[in-house]
């Protein structure tokens, strides 16, 4: 959440900024989706989600266990649930902008309610703990044998897009296929269950907090050694397909996410540190929905944009931020020069001051957020001498 409402556009600004940082590249570079194979900080967000939705979905059945709640009462509000995410997912994709025979029905909400719906049905069910790890280990075994064995591992080839051309209505995200489609969604079944697994533990478990902690520490670092291993051998890590290279690696990720925090705010008591995270956590569909109607980028750029003009020599010879000189665009006269420095005009994604446009570098959703730092086209007008940007093609990538 942290990421949709503005801090990936204060990373992307700063590495703009400071080009001669190598580290802030790269770091700025965790913060886009990797074309196919490989892993960038980024990807692994969503599956985050989905493991704490599982972790949350252990606490809610104890709740409700504890109310004598029925199973089947259990299960209708798992699919109710599942039918409102679905429904949210397809808001967010903008039916009405298209034809209806356009209409991308897969989503990142419908994933997530699907794939949570069918894990805590499962969840319901098996009810042994050996079960559900058996159902696990299922899951990423048969989605592993199926990538492997039909088709190839590419977005022409994959057996994701077959599933998905074949079965799916309407339009596909990726083109030949969709992140969020069919086996992708089993496939993440298995990181639901990690997490309903993972939760089952920390609210079941009579070991102390420091152990438990060690625990999914190490749980968390062997589905991470397992994940790369098979990454880097004879099965990549894709996450618009789901491999279940990728999986391990995301539940590894997610369980020393979680292991972190259990220790700083439940074995160290750290809890009133966690209040701003709680406000944003609390709040999760809200922000996520709301990223369609507000420009968060924005609303970063109005908050914090002016911290970036703070000069070099007001923060120390070593400061931080370092602005770059003011770069015009080729062709340009002295004149045209002198009244884009008037009219503060970004160029080359700056102000003419230096200072990265956080708006202009992050237009889009945050999936398509790129570097625009592509040349300008300077020409004239009724109203004079204008600077606009030349097309940049944008690679929409989930």
């Amino acid at each position: 959440m942290l990421c949709i409402i503005g801090l990936g556009s204060i990373v992307s600004a700063l590495a703009t900024w400071r080009p001669d940082a190598i580290w802030l590249r790269t770091f700025n570079k965790q913060w886009t989706h990797c074309a196919w194979e490989g892993i960038h900080l980024f990807d692994l967000i969503f599956p985050l989600f989905l493991f704490i939705a599982g972790v949350s979905m252990a606490f809610s059945f104890r709740s409700m266990q504890a109310k004598n709640t029925s199973r089947p009462a259990m299960a209708w509000h798992l699919i109710k649930r599942a039918l409102l995410l679905i429904g949210l997912g397809i808001i967010v994709n903008g039916p009405l902008e298209m034809p209806w025979q356009d209409w991308r029905f897969a989503s990142v909400l419908g994933l997530i309610g699907t794939a949570g719906a069918i894990a805590g049905l499962l969840a319901l069910w098996l009810k042994k703990t050996s079960l559900l790890a058996t159902a696990l280990i299922i899951i990423l075994l048969v989605t592993g044998y199926l990538q492997l064995t039909i088709g190839t591992l590419d977005r022409n080839g994959c057996v994701n897009g077959v599933l998905d051309r074949l079965i799916l209505p309407g339009s596909l995200h990726g083109g030949n296929i969709d992140p969020e489609g069919l086996l992708c969604i089993f496939s993440a079944i298995a990181v639901a269950l990690g997490g309903f697994l993972t939760g089952r533990y920390l609210a079941g478990s009579q070991h102390s907090p420091w152990r438990k902690a060690v625990s999914m520490g190490a749980a968390g670092l062997i589905c991470l050694l397992a994940g790369m291993t098979l990454n880097s051998t004879f099965y990549p890590a894709i996450k618009s397909i789901w491999t279940s290279s990728f999986d391990l690696i995301a539940m590894g990720w997610s369980l020393l996410a979680l292991t972190l925090a259990y220790f700083l705010f439940d074995v160290m008591q750290w809890r009133k540190a966690a209040y701003p995270l709680k406000v944003v956590g609390a709040n999760a569909l809200f922000i996520y929905m709301a990223q369609v109607f507000v420009s968060f980028p924005s609303i970063a750029n109005h908050l914090f944009g002016g911290c970036l003009r703070i000069p070099v020599h007001a923060m120390g010879h070593h400061g931080l931020l370092h602005p770059a000189p003011p770069v015009a665009s080729a062709g340009m006269d002295a004149q045209q020069t002198h009244l884009h420095q008037n009219l503060n005009t970004p160029l080359h994604g700056t102000t003419a001051t230096g200072v990265p446009n956080l708006t202009v570098l992050n237009k889009g959703t945050q999936e398509e957020r790129v570097m625009r730092m592509q040349p300008w086209d300077c020409g004239s007008r009724n109203t004079g001498p204008t600077c606009m940007p030349m097309p940049l093609s944008v690679n929409r990538m989930k």
